[in-house]
């Protein structure tokens, strides 16, 4: 049974729930970034860029330098398309 509360069996100082919920908000923004970046504002640049990070920064923590799983979520092309964008709009 899926408790939220209990801890992550690989980072017992995230829950169950948190790590979900910040990898469910990633695969949105991932989505939205996928869509394209020239049209989102600058605002919804940087909230999906804070989003994206929070979790690859998990990932990161999790699995460190064996990513390699097809199954790990990686936000590196959405994080680099949005960090291009930003630097482009800051010329």
């Amino acid at each position: 049974m899926y408790d939220p509360e209990s801890p992550t069996p690989d980072l017992p100082h995230v829950s169950l729930g948190e790590f979900h919920a910040v990898h469910n908000e990633a695969e949105k923004a991932q989505k939205i970034v996928r869509e394209g970046v020239a049209r989102m504002s600058v605002q919804a640049l940087n909230d999906a860029l804070a989003t994206l990070q929070a979790g690859q920064d998990l990932s990161d923590e999790e699995f460190g330098n064996l990513i390699i799983a097809e199954d790990v979520p990686l936000y590196l092309k959405e994080i680099r398309l949005i960090e291009d964008e930003l630097k482009s709009r800051s010329r």
